[in-house]
C-alpha cells in the first residue's frame, strides 16, 4: 500500500468514527476529506477495500433514496476482539497495531500478560495486516532488536516482591565486575528508559537502578521491609539519566548553533534553560551525578564547552586528553 493510499484509508476511518454509525453519502465523504479530495471512483475502491479486509463497511438507502455507507461498530471483529472481550474503534485498533514497537519495552514486564493478549488480537485480523502492509510509516527506531523474553520469569519475580513488600535475591553483575555476585536488595520500582528495563532497588546503600540485562537470577525471599514513599520521577528530578549523586550541581555548556538547537529540541531534562547570545547559545541543567552530562557534552566534540563548574570542566578535559593520546598513538 503507497503512503498516499494509507494516510486516505486512514482518515476514512475518522470519519466514520465521528458519526457512531450514522452515515455519508459518497458527497458528503469527499466533502470531509477535503481538501485532498480522491476521485469517487477512488472513493468507492477504498470503500470496498476496507469492506473486503473485515472493517464494518455497509451501505444502505436512505428515505430519499440516496445510498449512504456507515459503520456498523456493534459486529466489529465479532469474531476476533469481541470474543477475547476487548471492545475498541477501528480507528483506535488500527493506532495500536502500528504503535506496537513504541510498546515493545512493555511486554517483557507484568503488564506484558494484557499487552499481549490484545497484540494477539490485533495480528490476526486481516483489518489489521491491511494497514501493516503500508510498510514504515512509522518507525520506532533504537531497540536495537532487544528483547527481553529470557528474562521474563526472572521479571515476573521481582515485580511479585515489589507488590508484596519482600526483599528479593539478585544475581547482578556490575558494569565494571567480569562475574555476577549474589546480593539481598529492597525492590522499589521497574523504570524503563531508552529501550532499556531498569529495577529500582534500595540495598545497603543508596538507591541504585540495576539494568535487567546484567540481572542473571532472581529468588523470593521471606523478609518483609517498609517501603517507604518513593516516586522515580522525583528521585530523578535533578538528574541526567539515571546517575544520582548527593548534591544538586548547576553546570553551564556553551553551544554552538547546532548544538543549542538540538539542545531545545531534545531537552537534557525538563527544568533546563538555554540562552542565546549571538549564534551560541548557553545551556545550563541541574545534575546528580555528571556520568551521562559528560558523555553528553563529549558526544558534541568541539561544539560544546563546559563553562562551570570547574570540577565538570576538570574532568571533561582530562577525559578529552585521554581520548587525543589514543588518537595521536
Amino acid at each position: 500500500m503507497t503512503q498516499t493510499k494509507f494516510f486516505r484509508q486512514w482518515r476514512l476511518l475518522r470519519v466514520f468514527a465521528q458519526r457512531k454509525g450514522n452515515g455519508y453519502t459518497l458527497a458528503e465523504l469527499l466533502h470531509e476529506l477535503a481538501p485532498d479530495e480522491p476521485s469517487e471512483r477512488t472513493l468507492r475502491r477504498d470503500l470496498d477495500d476496507l469492506g473486503s479486509v473485515g472493517f464494518p463497511v455497509h451501505d444502505r438507502n436512505r428515505p430519499d433514496g440516496e445510498t449512504e455507507w456507515f459503520f456498523d461498530d456493534k459486529h466489529w471483529f465479532g469474531d476476533n476482539l469481541q470474543k477475547a472481550g476487548i471492545q475498541l474503534p477501528p480507528e483506535t485498533a488500527v493506532a495500536l497495531s502500528l504503535a506496537r514497537d513504541f510498546l515493545e519495552p512493555l511486554l517483557a514486564t507484568p503488564l506484558g500478560a494484557g499487552l499481549g493478549v490484545l497484540f494477539r488480537e490485533l495480528e490476526q485480523s486481516p483489518a489489521m495486516e491491511h494497514f501493516r502492509e503500508l510498510g514504515p510509516i512509522f518507525v520506532q527506531e533504537g531497540a536495537g532488536g532487544k528483547s527481553y523474553e529470557g528474562r521474563a520469569a526472572k521479571l515476573r519475580t521481582i515485580q511479585e516482591s515489589i507488590e508484596n513488600h519482600r526483599r528479593v535475591k539478585l544475581n547482578y553483575r556490575k558494569p565494571s565486575s567480569e562475574t555476577s555476585q549474589w546480593a539481598v536488595f529492597e525492590p522499589l520500582a521497574v523504570y524503563v528508559r531508552h529501550q532499556s528495563t531498569y529495577i529500582v532497588v534500595r540495598g545497603d546503600g543508596p538507591i541504585v537502578f540495576l539494568k535487567l540485562d546484567r540481572i542473571y537470577g532472581a529468588r523470593r525471599t521471606d523478609e518483609r521491609f517498609a517501603p517507604a514513599p518513593f516516586d522515580v520521577r522525583l528521585h530523578l528530578a535533578d538528574c541526567i539519566g539515571i546517575f544520582h549523586g548527593e548534591a544538586v550541581q548547576t553546570a553551564k555548556i556553551r553551544l554552538s548553533r547546532l548544538a543549542g538547537l538540538v539542545a531545545e529540541e531534545e531537552p537534557l531534562q525538563a527544568g533546563q534553560v538555554v540562552t542565546w547570545q549571538s549564534d551560541e547559545a548557553v545551556l545550563e541543567v541541574h545534575y546528580r551525578g555528571d556520568i551521562e552530562l559528560i558523555r553528553w557534552v563529549l558526544g558534541w566534540g568541539g561544539q560544546a564547552e563546559v563553562l562551570s563548574p570547574e570540577s565538570l570542566r576538570a574532568r571533561v578535559i582530562d577525559e578529552l586528553k585521554k581520548a587525543s593520546k589514543k588518537y595521536s598513538e
